[in-house]
């Protein structure tokens, strides 16, 4: 339901987050996951923030699948730390942890069209979903890489936002005003 803080827990299994979140809010507050964390519901939340909130939480994996593919907010901050993040669904994901936590390894492997929105310092992000949309609103992502299966995919890097090196395996549309440390065009 709306509106729960898990805090100062452990979870020895996986973590669900589903429907009966509807358009509220979840929060993770020191929770440690040693399964996956499971985001089949929520949304955007209409609280103005996002709708599932991790804080001081640690999981080896999270997958965004929203069995209404409700448009999922997402944001860390503090020392979490997700080993992979698998979006399979419309998502934007917002790093503000610290220091090398956050989201390590983010993999888009929904159906075609999937977009995903970035912001914040994001370490490593691959797309393998043709026609996906991925946007760097704010922030440095230190990689991407289109995979050759994306065919179709668009990036947009918005203005004062980083991408340090962009690994092109595939013809994609690269728009924006941001940076690219190194372009590998392959």
């Amino acid at each position: 339901t709306s509106g729960v803080t898990l805090e100062n827990m452990t979870v020895t299994g996986d973590l669900y987050i589903t429907g009966g979140v509807g358009l509220g809010y979840v929060t993770l507050n020191n929770v440690t996951v040693y399964g996956s964390i499971i985001a089949s519901g929520a949304g955007e939340s209409n609280e103005g923030d996002c709708s599932i909130i991790l804080k001081n939480s640690t999981a080896p994996e999270m997958i965004v699948d929203s069995l209404t593919n409700q448009y999922v907010t997402i944001r860390s901050v503090g020392d979490t730390d997700i080993g992979r993040v698998y979006v399979r669904t419309d998502t934007y994901l917002e790093n503000r942890s610290t220091g090398d936590y956050g989201f390590q390894y983010i993999e888009v492997d929904g159906e075609d069209g999937t977009q995903l929105d970035l912001s914040g310092n994001i370490h490593e992000v691959i797309t393998m979903t043709p026609d996906s949309r991925i946007n760097v609103g704010s922030g440095t992502v230190e990689q991407l890489t289109v995979d050759e299966n994306a065919v179709g995919t668009e990036i947009t890097i918005a203005q004062g936002a980083t991408v340090e090196v962009l690994n092109l395996d595939t013809a994609t549309t690269v728009r924006g005003e941001g940076d690219i440390g190194i372009l590998n065009v392959n």
